[in-house]
């Protein structure tokens, strides 16, 4: 869509889906009463197969409203703001990036490709917000960031940690599996601060672009990762995968063809059973829109997703980076976690 058109999600209350919104400069607006019928009936269009998506016929799903959580979670490759590529200088788009965030009004945000300078921008533009994150090159400063940032007035942080992708996880900057760079994983344990009080975990990574072997083995070792340091604890999984949802990667993450243990499942696609045309989440210049599906987020069985989009926000053709955010709402049965 053009002229700064985006299904963006709303507010919590009631998880009425998704809303149109446009750009003004300093964060998304409502937009309703201008727009036309057809492009409602996009809008509508777009958004078929949104409602509830169901838990496991045998996940005992609750029925109880105030046994729900609602959570909105956003995945956001910003592009390292060293790279300019097809994209603006980082400083003539981070304050597109900040009020494309601000609007989406995440919970829980998982960035990649995040630099220290821009991590620190990004802290001041979002005071309400507290932040996990360290450099892949050391486990200290140096190197990219796959940082998630949560909301400080409904969530305590009550643990952190990050690991490598590679055969030796815990060495910070270590690599394997022809992977070009090092690649992380940052996660932090957190507990509601609201009733019903419940603790979780959110998982952000960032996959090997080229290696497909890398992306595989990352895959499973994410997954090993998770189920030891979660357990039968509620997960979220965010990340730029590098990989088309669907393909093997996408599969062995899941737990998909007989795996054993750790059940993901992926939000969008249980928003959006049907596939719904170009859902691409990268762009090459001149504004193409490719259409694989590469930022997902993930959840164990304990969520329903309610709503899911790709976030095409941006300001007369500028994008905040060259990829498109993903945001999903999320609803957090309470009586399913511990």
């Amino acid at each position: 869509m053009g002229g700064g058109l985006v299904p963006a999600i709303p507010p919590h209350e009631g998880f009425d889906l998704l809303r149109p919104a446009r750009y003004d400069g300093s964060a998304m607006a409502p937009w309703r009463s201008t727009l036309t019928a057809a492009v409602l009936a996009l809008l509508a269009a777009a958004l078929a197969g949104c409602s509830a998506a169901p838990y496991p016929a045998d996940a005992g799903e609750s029925h109880d409203p105030s046994d729900q959580i609602p959570l909105r979670v956003m995945t956001f490759n910003l592009l390292n703001g060293k790279h300019d590529l097809h994209v603006a200088r980082w400083d003539k788009r981070k304050q597109l990036a900040a009020d494309c965030i601000k609007a989406a009004d995440p919970d829980l945000l998982g960035m990649q490709e995040v630099l220290e300078f821009q991590a620190d921008y990004l802290r001041k533009q979002l005071p309400g917000y507290g932040f996990v994150g360290t450099g892949r090159a050391d486990g200290k400063h140096a190197g990219e960031y796959v940082a998630i940032f949560f909301k400080s007035d409904r969530f305590e942080k009550l643990d952190e940690g990050h690991f490598w992708l590679s055969k030796t996880p815990d060495v910070p900057g270590s690599k394997d599996w022809l992977s070009a760079v090092p690649r992380i994983v940052t996660w932090v344990k957190l507990r509601t601060r609201e009733e019903p009080v419940r603790t979780f975990y959110h998982f952000n990574t960032h996959f090997d672009p080229v290696s497909k072997w890398a992306q595989i083995e990352s895959a499973g070792l994410l997954r090993r990762r998770v189920a030891e340091i979660a357990g039968s604890s509620p997960v979220i999984v965010t990340g730029d995968f590098n990989a088309n949802a669907g393909n093997e990667t996408h599969k062995t993450l899941l737990g998909e063809e007989g795996s054993e243990g750790l059940t993901l499942i992926d939000g969008f696609r249980a928003a959006h059973p049907q596939r719904q045309g170009n859902e691409g989440t990268y762009r090459l210049p001149g504004n193409v829109r490719v259409p694989r599906r590469i930022d997902w987020i993930l959840h164990t069985p304990h969520f329903r997703t309610v709503g899911a989009a790709v976030d095409l926000t941006n300001d007369a053709g500028r994008f905040p980076s060259d990829h498109y955010p993903v945001v999903a709402n999320l609803s957090l049965d309470a009586a399913r976690a511990e």
